[in-house]
């Protein structure tokens, strides 16, 4: 799972594992999801960005309560 922090209120989560070939590479940069074995893209919401990324990310529902942070898969 990678967690990236949006703003200073608002997180989101995804799965680790890129639908594009079921690799654990994705990570965060630049404001959007990114594998780093194939260039595939993805925006916050998982949708992908490129043709590769088109069947999209897991996402997961996150609450946050003062300084806890919990993800729901």
């Amino acid at each position: 799972m990678v967690i990236a922090r949006l703003n200073h209120t608002k997180f989101v989560a995804v799965t680790s594992t890129c639908s594009h070939q079921q690799l654990q590479q994705i990570t965060f940069q630049h404001g959007e999801f990114y594998c780093t074995a194939h260039g595939v893209r993805f925006d916050v919401t998982g949708k992908g960005l490129n043709e590769a990324g088109k069947p999209g990310l897991t996402t997961y529902r996150i609450e946050q309560t003062g300084t806890t942070l919990r993800v729901f898969s």
